[in-house]
C-alpha cells in the first residue's frame, strides 16, 4: 500500500514529507490511453520518495490533503497529464510547477528519461517498463516495479527542479507557470455539445465515407489502405516518393495534395470524413460536454490540444452542404463571445523584420492579404493569403501548388519573386533567419526565448524552422499574454485555439480590447464576434 524508496527510517521520512511545503508528484495510470489512476508517487527531496497504491489505501488521504493545499508547491514533469488524471480528487492547481517546461527553456530534452541523465538518474518510460515485463498495461507489471518507476520519476523531477530553477529565465518561466492553472481550468470546464446537430453531421459524413468506399471498391482498392492507395495511384501514372522506411509509396496529405489526379483528391476527402467521424462525431455521441487537455509542450511553446484535439477543427465548412463540425459546440449562456488575434503571425513577421510596407499596412488598419494581391498581381485573396503563410513557413513550389490548386510552377516562381521584391525587408529577414537556423541551430523569440533548431532532418527543414520558430513562438507568447489578461473570465472560457479564445456568454463589456492589443510590443488588435455556436 505504501512503498518507501530511500535509505533512512521510513516513518521519519513520511513525517518529513507530510510537513513539507514542496513535493514532486507523479501519477501512474493503466496506460497512456486508459488514464485511470493506479498510484501516486511523492517526494519531498531528491533522495527519498514514496509510492502509494490508489486502491483502498489508508495513507492516501494524507497525501491528497497535501495536494489540495494551495500553500504546498507541487512539482510535476508534464503537469497537464497528471493534473487531468487527478481532477476527480479536487487537488489544488494554483501552486504548480513543471520541470518539462523548465527543460525546454534551458535547452534540455523534455522527456523525463532523457532529462534525468542531467541529474544523475536513470528513469524509464511506462512503455518501456511494460515491454520489459511483457505486459499489455501497467496492471500487468508487479506493483513494486511500478512503485520503483514512479518514485524514481518523482526523485528525478525534484532534482531537475532544484537544478534548473536557478538557471531558467525567471520572468519567462513565471509567465509559463501562470498559464498552467489557466489551461487546466479551461480543460476542466469543457464545452457543450448539441447532440441533434452532431447526429446530422455524422449522418452526412457517414454517407460520404460509404460513397467513397463504393467508388474505390469498384476500382479494386480500399481507400483506407495506404499501400493500396499508393499502388493504384502509381498504376495511373502518378509519381509518388517512398516513405522514410523505404517500404512503400508515400500517400500522406502533402504528397496527395500535390497530385492533379482526381482520385488522389477523393482519397483525401475520404480520410477527412473518416477523421471527423472517428475523432469527433462518434466519440461525442450521447455526451453533454466535450473535454480536451490543453498544454504547452510544442517546441515553440504554442498551446496545443490533446486527447480530443479541438484545435484541429477547421473554421470553414468541410465539404458540400455539411455545416462545420465546430457548429456542434454550443454555449451554456445563449451565445459565445469569440476573440481572434487578427493576422498575428504576419504582424509578428512585420515587427521582427521591420518591413516598411507590411508595417504601413498594419498601422493604417489595412488588409495584408489584399495588399499581397497587389504586390503579386493576383485576383484571388484566398490564394494571396495562402501565399503569405507559405512564405512564412517555407513551403516550396509543389506545396504551394497543392494548397492553392495552381499547377503552373512558372507562375508560382514569378509570384514568389514578386513577393520577395514587394516585401524586401521581410524577405531579407527570412533569408537571414534561414541561415541562422542551419548555421546556429537556434533562434530567439520576441520575449527572448531561445529555441533549438533540429538539424537531424536536413538543411531545408532547419532553414524553415529558423524562420517559423521565432514567428510561431512569438505569436504564442503574445496570445498567452492575452489569455493571462483575460483570467477574470476564466470561469466562462471554453476553448483556446492558437489565435482564438472562446467565452461562454456575451462578455464584450468585460474586455478591454485596447489594453489587450498592447500586451506586447507587437500591436495586435482583436476581432470580436458573437455567435450562437462555435463555428
Amino acid at each position: 500500500m505504501r512503498w518507501y524508496f530511500g535509505s533512512a527510517d521510513p516513518q521519519r521520512a513520511w513525517d518529513e514529507l507530510l510537513g513539507s511545503r514542496r513535493l514532486a508528484v507523479d501519477v501512474e495510470t493503466v496506460d497512456l490511453v486508459d488514464r485511470t489512476p493506479i498510484g501516486i508517487g511523492v517526494a519531498a527531496s531528491g533522495e527519498e520518495a514514496f509510492y502509494l497504491s490508489i486502491f483502498d489505501n489508508p495513507y492516501l488521504p494524507e497525501v491528497l490533503a497535501k495536494l489540495r493545499d494551495g500553500r504546498v508547491q507541487k512539482i510535476y514533469h508534464n503537469s497537464p497529464y497528471d493534473l487531468a488524471v487527478l481532477r476527480p480528487f479536487g487537488i489544488d492547481i494554483s501552486n504548480t510547477e513543471d520541470t518539462a517546461i523548465l527543460c525546454r527553456l534551458v535547452g534540455y530534452p523534455a522527456d523525463l528519461p532523457s532529462a534525468s541523465f542531467w541529474v544523475d538518474m536513470q528513469t524509464e518510460s511506462a512503455k518501456d517498463l511494460m515491454a520489459r515485463h511483457k505486459a499489455k498495461n501497467m496492471l500487468g507489471v508487479p506493483t513494486d516495479k511500478v512503485g520503483l518507476k514512479c518514485s524514481t520519476d518523482t526523485l528525478a523531477t525534484f532534482r531537475l527542479f532544484e537544478k534548473l530553477i536557478p538557471t531558467a529565465d525567471s520572468k519567462y518561466y513565471q509567465m509559463e507557470r501562470a498559464m498552467l492553472p489557466v489551461l487546466e481550468t479551461i480543460s476542466r470546464g469543457g464545452i457543450g455539445v448539441d447532440q441533434e446537430r452532431r447526429a446530422q453531421i455524422e449522418e452526412h459524413y457517414a454517407r460520404e465515407v460509404e460513397y467513397y468506399n463504393a467508388i474505390c471498391s469498384g476500382m479494386g482498392f480500399s481507400a483506407g489502405s495506404p499501400y493500396q492507395v499508393g499502388f493504384i495511384l502509381a498504376k495511373r501514372g502518378n509519381f509518388l516518393p517512398l516513405t522514410r522506411s523505404k517500404r512503400q509509396l508515400a500517400t500522406d496529405e502533402i504528397t496527395l495534395s500535390r497530385l492533379s489526379d482526381p482520385l488522389a483528391q477523393m482519397v483525401l476527402l475520404y480520410r477527412r470524413a473518416e477523421k471527423f467521424l472517428g475523432t469527433y462525431l462518434r466519440p461525442l455521441a450521447g455526451v453533454d460536454r466535450a473535454y480536451t487537455t490543453l498544454a504547452m509542450d510544442a517546441v515553440t511553446g504554442r498551446v496545443n490540444s490533446s486527447r480530443m484535439n479541438l484545435q484541429n477543427l477547421p473554421k470553414q465548412k468541410e465539404s458540400g452542404l455539411a455545416p462545420t463540425v465546430r457548429s456542434i459546440f454550443i454555449p451554456d449562456n445563449k451565445v459565445f463571445t469569440i476573440i481572434d488575434a487578427s493576422q498575428i503571425e504576419l504582424r509578428v513577421l512585420a515587427y521582427l523584420s521591420g518591413d516598411r510596407r507590411m508595417l504601413e499596412v498594419f498601422q493604417s488598419g489595412g488588409d495584408i492579404h489584399a495588399e499581397t494581391m497587389k504586390v503579386m498581381g493576383m485576383t484571388d485573396r484566398i490564394n494571396a493569403k495562402k501565399f503569405n503563410f507559405a512564405m512564412v513557413y517555407g513551403a516550396d513550389e509543389s506545396v504551394i501548388s497543392g494548397h492553392t490548386g495552381i499547377r503552373d510552377q512558372a507562375a508560382i516562381r514569378r509570384w514568389t519573386q514578386s513577393w520577395m521584391e514587394g516585401y524586401a525587408g521581410a524577405a531579407a529577414w527570412i533569408w537571414e533567419q534561414r541561415k541562422k537556423g542551419w548555421q546556429d541551430a537556434k533562434v530567439t523569440t520576441l520575449l527572448g526565448r531561445q529555441l533549438k533548431v533540429p538539424l537531424d532532418k536536413g538543411q531545408k527543414h532547419a532553414e524553415n524552422c529558423g524562420v517559423n520558430y521565432p514567428i510561431q513562438g512569438s505569436a504564442a507568447e503574445i496570445f498567452k499574454l492575452i489569455m493571462l489578461d483575460c483570467r477574470h473570465l476564466l470561469d466562462v472560457t471554453r476553448v483556446q485555439v492558437h489565435d482564438e479564445e472562446v467565452f461562454d456568454g456575451d462578455v464584450r463589456e468585460k474586455l478591454d480590447l485596447e489594453a489587450l492589443a498592447h500586451v506586447s510590443p507587437v500591436y495586435t488588435p482583436l476581432e470580436v464576434r458573437i455567435a450562437e455556436r462555435w463555428g
